[in-house]
């Protein structure tokens, strides 16, 4: 199953989303000097993700221990095919942040 997480409209901007039934408050941060997007994923306001640059080919918290998303990951998505990392110009657009299980 692949969900679409919002992409952000602003250069910082904070979602809330629900992942396999848990709340989770997403927060986007774009960086100018690197032209690239950085993600803080917290729940029950501990961070399980902090600060984390997005790029392509990276499965988001698949590999921490204690991450609370078991049966899925976050990852890029792009309909295009695209293996460009998300920036100012393409992200929501040809780049999206999406759960995959």
């Amino acid at each position: 199953m692949r969900l679409f997480v919002p992409p952000p409209q602003n250069e910082r901007e904070t979602f809330s989303i629900s992942i396999e039934q848990q709340q989770f408050v997403l927060v986007y941060q774009y960086n100018n000097r690197s032209d690239a997007w950085y993600i803080q994923l917290s729940k029950d306001n501990v961070n399980v993700l902090d600060n984390i640059k997005l790029t392509q080919g990276y499965k988001f918290g698949q590999n921490y221990v204690d991450f609370p998303i078991k049966d899925g990951y976050l990852t890029l998505y792009s309909p295009t095919n695209s293996e460009d990392d998300p920036n100012k110009d393409n992200f929501g657009k040809t780049v999206f942040l999406v759960y995959e299980s």
